[in-house]
């Protein structure tokens, strides 16, 4: 005898578990890909003076890499949420989620060796 659920109602739990699992992953893989913006946007100061810019030149670096960097985030977490589900629905979730980390392992790295290395 089993103490499970059998039939459709042990599916739709295995469906709401993938599910949470999907939408759990789109919110820290998110969080993630924020923190790395805002790692890429600690290494301006770098950027500013190896370039040799003035006073409002580096100014207006600034403040257009900050709207440009966490527009390309907004973007980016908008774009994964389907990229995710659709990985979900394929059975292709944890490919999915392996990739996006890969991806953020590598922008880190970018900011981290601007930032060092500048």
């Amino acid at each position: 005898m089993s103490s499970g659920k059998s039939g459709p109602a042990r599916g739709r739990m295995q469906s709401a578990g993938v599910f949470v699992v999907c939408y759990g992953a789109w919110f820290a893989l998110s969080g993630l890909g924020l923190w790395v913006a805002l790692q890429l946007l600690e290494a301006n100061p770098t950027v500013t003076l190896r370039l040799g810019l003035s006073p409002y030149a580096a100014s207006m670096w600034n403040k257009t890499s900050t709207v440009v960097v966490l527009l390309v985030w907004l973007v980016g977490v908008m774009a994964l949420e389907p990229y995710l589900r659709i990985g979900m629905e394929r059975n292709m979730l944890v490919a999915r989620i392996i990739r996006v980390v890969i991806i953020g392992a590598v922008l880190l790295g970018l900011a981290e060796s601007i930032q060092l290395f500048g």
